[in-house]
């Protein structure tokens, strides 16, 4: 039974327990000595090798270059630092008075100084040092450097005409197609403006993405708060026994079922890592789009493991059907689990800082889907993106390790533990490197929690799928 304090105010979780299965020994029977341990150490390999591969991988990527390093600080700091200065997107009269604006220009001017100076040293080095010196240089009101101009029109230099559009004012705006996100749009408003005495910066820059940007960051910084109170009442609510876990839908009774709830999970792997891989590779030789190629072999792997948990069974309901709990409950656990995102939002920053702190010693972390968005996406990448994160991956990976593996894990552990090692497993396997390991961790155990409070992985699907389409939006706006 659920209290009636729970934050979906579920009277009853009664209907939702599992039918029993066939075989499953009753509670008169002796505990079930025996070891079927095939299926988790099967399972175990491929952890293994999943965990090894993807960690690897990441921990051997490079280190950048200094000039990498500088590239990525003025492009990560650039659109911050005219996002704080309304006088750049607002009329004068809407911007403050002379004395506010002259104060918002000055620490504009000296944080453009700044991240200029760490672009001398690579200038006619590296070619994105050399493009971004050049739009500084034009907001510092300071005059062309010719041997950047020199540089990015040699052979060791794509696309010419960007440093000509800066040394020429009969050069074409075609050299735009060099530049990317926010630099790209500030130096098309210093093209205008320096063949245009009469156009206005407050109208030419991108008023539309300045806005939206601020929506965003109040919503997370709104998110954020919610987040600790809601926190804040979960520990409450079950320290005083209020809340409590009853266990997953699936949990295994027996060792053998374990074991074959392990296997099962094993077959996940399969599906993704395996045969989704390799329909991805038979796109990509076919010269298919690469983000359409990864989104075929993602939804090949978790239609092929929906249809495996909707086979029938011989004692009852399917296993996806018993995973996902009645329909007439749906939309009690969306609400459970948009309760448990916003809860597990302090512990995502907390532990991602942490992580933050590891990249002194290994690689920063990265994510395909992350370069993908700062890499001028189109509009069809970017909707494939976000179905393939926010709706495919949370779907197939719940099902998977909140459901199936979770399920099987019961069988020996409790439930504050299996959590835990499930989030840490779940973690490990994903691409972005040990350095976001512990944040993800706290994704995957919030999971666990609200499977086992409710009996369903739909809160899990739902809590995961708002957190990966945040995570996006976030990147799409600083990134894209």
């Amino acid at each position: 039974m659920v209290p009636p304090s729970s934050p979906v105010s579920l009277q009853d979780m009664e209907p939702i327990t599992p039918p029993p299965v066939a075989g499953q020994p009753t509670e008169n029977q002796g505990p079930d000595l025996r070891t079927h341990p095939w299926g988790w150490w099967i399972l175990a390999v491929l952890f293994a090798f999943l965990i090894y591969a993807q960690n690897s991988e990441a921990v051997k990527r490079p280190a950048a270059s200094a000039a990498s390093k500088a590239v990525s600080e003025v492009r990560t700091q650039l659109f911050p630092a005219y996002l704080a200065d309304p006088t750049q997107i607002l009329p004068e009269d809407a911007a403050g008075n002379a004395e506010a604006r002259a104060r918002y220009d000055q620490t504009r001017t000296e944080t453009l100084g700044e991240l200029r100076a760490k672009l001398t040293p690579h200038q006619t080095k590296n070619v994105e040092a050399a493009r971004l010196a050049l739009i500084l240089d034009r907001e510092l009101e300071k005059p062309v450097n010719t041997e950047i101009v020199k540089f990015l029109d040699s052979s060791k230099a794509p696309n010419p005409d960007f440093a000509r559009m800066y040394a020429d004012n009969e050069a074409p705006m075609t050299g735009l197609e060099a530049e990317k996100g926010f630099p790209r749009a500030l130096a098309e408003v210093q093209y205008i403006e320096q063949r245009d005495e009469k156009a206005k910066r407050a109208e030419l820059m991108p008023k539309d993405r300045f806005g939206l940007t601020w929506l965003v960051l109040m919503g997370a910084m709104a998110g954020i708060g919610l987040g600790v109170v809601l926190l804040i009442l979960t520990v409450a609510n079950f320290r005083s026994g209020k809340w409590q876990l009853i266990g997953g839908p699936v949990d295994a009774a027996t060792s053998e079922q374990s074991s074959r709830q392990a296997l099962l999970m094993a077959g996940y792997f399969i599906c993704l890592f395996l045969l989704g891989s390799a329909l991805s590779a038979v796109l990509l030789q076919a010269k298919v789009d690469a983000g359409f190629a990864q989104f075929a072999g993602m939804i090949f792997a978790t239609l092929g493991f929906v249809a495996i948990l909707r086979m029938k069974s011989h004692s009852g309901p399917s296993l996806l059907t018993r995973l996902l709990g009645p329909q007439e409950m749906w939309g009690a656990y969306a609400k459970a689990g948009l309760w448990t995102f916003f809860a597990n939002i302090p512990l995502v920053i907390l532990f991602a800082g942490v992580g933050n702190l590891l990249t002194r010693f290994i690689p920063a972390p990265s994510h395909p889907a992350t370069e993908m968005l700062g890499d001028n996406p189109t509009l069809a990448t970017i909707a494939l993106l976000f179905f393939s994160a926010g709706v495919l991956a949370p779907i197939g990976e719940e099902l998977a390790f909140r459901g199936v593996m979770l399920g099987a894990q019961r069988r020996w552990m409790r439930a504050v533990g299996a959590g835990i090692l499930n989030g840490l497993l779940f973690a490990a396997i994903h691409p972005q490197g040990p350095a976001l390991i512990l944040g993800l961790a706290s994704v995957g155990f919030a999971a666990s929690m609200v499977t086992q409070m409710y009996r369903s992985v739909m809160p899990a699907i739902v809590m995961h799928a708002v957190h990966n389409s945040c995570v996006l939006t976030l990147g799409l706006v600083l990134l894209a």
